[in-house]
């Protein structure tokens, strides 16, 4: 089901909680999104890109081209105005690779890594994501298959623009 939401003269769409266009003034541009779920490209309705997002490893903008107008950010998690992004448990700020306040999970005694309560993804945000802020996780094969459909598309799309 899609359903949206009104933020000032912005209308975000979503399908299953996750956001996926939104609409300003007569302008509507889709979100897509790389492998950990981080905000990275915009298209308009004819498929021409409008923005596009790198990100470093700890979510900091690497690069920026054009405005995204979504605070659906890196890892598809909200930027709110103070800067900081809100994965659900907990705030993270991109700035310094860390969380602003220990994890309420206690962590695993075998794993040294984890006994940082504040760290991302036990310091490694290549490997792993951590979508609500309490536990990382290895993204899953199906996350991975779809960044390749949407490349596969976007590549097949430039294709057929260019003939």
């Amino acid at each position: 089901m899609i359903w949206r939401r009104q933020v000032g003269e912005v209308t975000h769409y979503y399908l299953g909680g996750k956001e996926i266009a939104f609409r300003k003034g007569s302008t509507l541009e889709y979100l897509h999104t790389d492998h950990l779920g981080s905000t990275s490209v915009t298209t308009n309705t004819s498929g021409t890109t409008v923005s596009t997002v790198k990100y470093f490893p700890f979510g900091g903008a690497r690069s920026q081209t054009g405005t995204l107008d979504t605070d659906k950010k890196f890892t598809g998690q909200r930027l709110d105005q103070t800067g900081l992004y809100y994965y659900g448990a907990r705030y993270y700020d991109a700035t310094i690779g860390r969380f602003i306040s220990p994890d309420t999970i206690v962590p695993n005694p075998a794993n040294p890594r984890s006994l940082n309560r504040y760290s991302y993804c036990l310091n490694n945000p290549l490997k792993y994501f951590d979508p609500t802020g309490h536990q990382w996780s290895v993204p899953s094969i199906q996350t991975i298959l779809n960044y390749v459909a949407q490349q596969q598309a976007a590549a097949n799309q430039a294709v057929q623009q260019a003939q």
